[in-house]
Parts: structure tokens; sequence; C-alpha cells
């Protein structure tokens, strides 16, 4: 199949159009590559047809819409950096709610065109400390969350008039190797592999339903049958089903490094609101898809701190948006 990944050249993009191309689907990645910029070396791009190009460049989404036929599209583009996001709200609401609006538009009139997944987040719900399922209450805390839920409202209103299925995958907290952006995971890393006898962190207390991002990448991709069907509207969780203590998976990767350091509480990483739970039901997606996650925290941490002690750069702390 034709599949276009919009933000395709990002953290959880790069690992879809890998494993979409490992499924021998012809694969468009569409990105700005501002979440790479600097990396070096783009080889890993050569197996796609690749257009630099940014999701809010409207003419440019569907010049190569037209020219690329896609069959599916994955819509990853965002920023999601929750820190740089409260310190810009607008250019946060210009990318990822614009920027939906312009794929969505850029959509119409595309007879070739099935479905439609979107990358949402568990951060469109309210903070508790239960259980969310996708049929409860949507109550963001941050401008991410509401960036989020507003990109699920645009998609689900322009994919039934496009008459086209499409799914809202709201995706738990995702690590694994490559990142692009520092989160609390790639931020230890980050740390311990820079020698640091103290790692500057946020509260290190919540706990979070950390999902390892080649599990997410095999749940997404699973999810194309689904949208080949007769046309469906779904929104599913990804994510592991469980949650874990942020100071757990500190403990994990300093056994993993080796090294023995002390945390201290950075305040410039401390969210003005924070969840001490987040954690997503995932039965919707294992008994609709038939996808569960292989990897728990630790097997997920081993493969992560291993390719990134061999592949490490240093991270940006901005954004990932194509």
């Amino acid at each position: 199949m034709r599949i276009a990944v919009v933000g395709g050249g990002g953290f959880v993009g790069r690992h879809l159009s890998l494993a979409l191309l490992k499924r021998s689907h012809e694969v468009l990645v569409y990105d700005n590559l501002s979440a790479r910029a600097g990396a070096g070396d783009q080889t890993w791009l050569e197996p796609f047809q690749f257009a630099h190009a940014d999701v809010l460049d409207r003419p440019r989404l569907r010049s190569e819409f037209l020219s690329f036929r896609p069959e599916l599209i994955y819509h990853l583009a965002a920023l999601h950096y929750i820190p740089y996001c409260d310190q810009h709200p607008e250019e946060t609401l210009q990318v990822n709610v614009a920027g939906t609006l312009n794929l969505m538009l850029a959509c119409e009139r595309l007879p070739q065109l099935r479905g439609i997944v979107f990358a949402s987040s568990v951060a469109v719900y309210p903070p508790t400390d239960g259980y969310h399922s996708e049929t409860g209450p949507a109550q963001p805390s941050d401008i991410y969350g509401l960036s989020k839920l507003l990109g699920e409202q645009i998609v689900n209103l322009y994919a039934r008039k496009c008459g086209v299925s499409h799914i809202a995958a709201r995706l738990a907290n995702i690590y694994g190797p490559d990142e692009t952006n520092s989160h609390v995971i790639p931020a230890i890393v980050d740390q311990l592999l820079a020698g640091a006898d103290i790692l500057h962190l946020g509260r290190t207390d919540p706990c979070r339903d950390f999902l390892y991002v080649e599990d997410l990448a095999e749940g997404l991709a699973a999810a194309i049958p689904f949208l080949l069907r007769d046309e469906i509207h779904e929104t599913v969780n990804f994510g592991p089903g469980q949650e874990w203590p942020v100071q757990e998976a500190i403990n994990i990767l300093c056994q993993l490094s080796g090294r023995d350091v002390r945390c201290v509480t950075d305040q410039d990483r401390v969210r003005p609101v924070e969840r001490m739970h987040l954690r997503a039901r995932v039965e919707h997606a294992r008994e609709w898809m038939g996808w569960t996650p292989r990897h728990d925290l630790r097997a997920g941490l081993e493969k992560t701190f291993a390719w990134e002690r061999t592949n490490h750069a240093p991270l940006l702390a901005t954004a990932e948006k194509a």
C-alpha cells in the first residue's frame, strides 16, 4: 500500500516508517526534520520517498498527496515536549491544531484515500488517580493536551466529511532508541552517558505508563486492516496497561550504566500542573486489534540504553514537528 507518514522524520515517525517498510509498504516520509536539526547522517531516509516540508505548508501537503496518492495517512507531526508547549502556547496551537487542519483540508478529494491515523495523547484526559478509558471524559490540563483534543475533533469532522476511516490513537508516554526531545527517560540517559554524578530532573515521584516505541510502531501498523474495512471512526488508547514510578526508570538506568548517582530537582523541568498518575486502559486495543506490547519497562530500557550507548547524540529540548 501507499502510506504517507506526516512527521515521519521524528522519534515515533521514524520507527513507524521503518515498521511499515518492513511490511513492504511504499512510504512517503513528510517532515521538515526540525527534530533532527544538526543530526547529520540522514541515510536512513534513502528507502523512502521523502518530502522535506512543513505541515503548515498546505499547498505543499496537497501537492505531495496528489503526487504520491496515499491510501493511508499517519499524522504524527506535532510539538509535544510539554515544557516547550507551555512556554509557547501560540506556536503549539499553530502547529498542532492549524497544522492538523491543513492536513485534513489537503486530504479532500483524494479518491484513493481509505483512512487516517491521528497521533493524539493520553494528555487529553483529566488529572485523576484512576485509569482512563476511551469512553471517559476528556479534560486536558495543559496546552498540549488541549491541542491534541482539538486535533482529534478536526480529524473526526473531516474524515467523516471525506468518507474515510480514522483512528484517534491516544499515545501513552513513549520512550526508546533515538529519541529527539528531552523527555524524562532520554534526559536520564543523556546525563548518565555524559558522566554526570548528579541527575537534574523534574519530579521523580509521579507514575507513568511508559510504552516502548517499537511496540507502539507495531500497534499503529496493526491498525491497517481495520482502516480498510467498512468506514470506521475509533478512539484507541496505546499504552502498556500498567504504570511505573519515574524513580523506577531512574533505578533501572543507573543499574544498566553501572553508576550510582543522586537526583536533584530542576525547577525548570517541574510542570505547573503535575499528574501523580497517568494511566490508560488498553482493553480496546487488545480486544479489537489484538495488539499487546511485548516489552516491560526493564526490557525496553535495556534496549534503549544499549542503543544509546553506541549511537548517542545530544538531545534537542524543543520540538518534533513536520
